[in-house]
């Protein structure tokens, strides 16, 4: 999911992280303060549901976990069952992300969290936390899966879709990055030695949504960037009929199962 556009011609939005309780303004949105707690208060500017949703899920809900310590990973987790014990991490652009999400829910998994996840590492293992937040697609893809829907905004084609939801924490197993595919490339590529290390410097969310904020430590950084690294990647490519992509990537996440620990 992307972060909700402002009104042109507004300010930036701004916030107060000074003291333990966090107040952020977002001019032609609202304002929303986050409690030490993690608990949120949302003002919207104006009555619209969908500006409601748009300061909760766009801003409050990231906030409020990285008050708690949680570190923002750019890009939705998906289970393969509501009691699966690994998920698998699918970052790329917005658009490609949601299509292999909803390929994936249509064949039994459980959408942990849009676009971006809330994550710790907890030991060697980062375990991606659910997310109310729904999944984000586009007019065109939600009328292709047929599932139920709602207007996120007005003017704009995006729409809130129903799927199968996770509701416990999860480890996650495998990383896939997504993107566009060419003619004459192939639909899923695993990745190895130095294409890992690049893209794995490219998941973690600085700043206001990262644990360590602006004060990250290098050596912590580039450690975290090793143990994402280490493990499973693919690169997943997509065109308009995302089936067999999809089918491809399922059945990489299932050799990698039966692989030995």
């Amino acid at each position: 999911m992307s972060e909700p556009a402002l009104p042109q011609g507004q300010p930036g939005p701004e916030l107060d992280r000074a003291a333990l309780d966090w107040h952020g303004s977002f001019p032609g949105l609202g304002s929303l303060d986050i409690h030490a707690d993690g608990s949120v208060r949302v003002a919207p500017d104006g009555a619209e549901r969908e500006r409601e949703a748009a300061l909760r899920h766009g801003w409050a809900d990231l906030l409020a976990f990285s008050q708690l310590g949680f570190s923002m990973a750019a890009g939705a987790v998906l289970a393969p069952g509501p009691d699966a014990s690994g998920a698998l991490l699918v970052c790329g652009d917005p658009p490609e992300v949601a299509a292999v999400a909803l390929g994936l829910t249509a064949h039994g998994w459980s959408l942990v969290s849009d676009r971006p996840t809330p994550t710790q590492w907890e030991h060697a293992a980062l375990v991606a936390h659910p997310r109310p937040a729904p999944l984000i697609v586009g007019r065109h893809l939600a009328s292709l899966a047929g599932r139920d829907r709602q207007s996120v905004r007005t003017g704009s084609d995006a729409l809130a879709i129903d799927v199968n939801r996770r509701s416990t924490p999860v480890q996650v197993s495998a990383i896939a990055r997504v993107q566009r595919r060419r003619p004459d490339e192939d639909r899923l590529t695993e990745l190895h030695g130095h294409r890992r290390l690049e893209r794995a410097a490219t998941i973690m969310i600085g700043g206001a949504l990262s644990a360590a904020g602006a004060d990250a430590d290098p050596t912590a950084v580039v450690d975290e960037h090793l143990r994402l690294a280490g493990l499973p990647w693919c690169e997943a490519r997509i065109d308009e009929d995302t089936h067999d992509t999809v089918g491809a990537l399922i059945a990489w996440w299932t050799d990698l199962a039966r692989e030995p620990a």
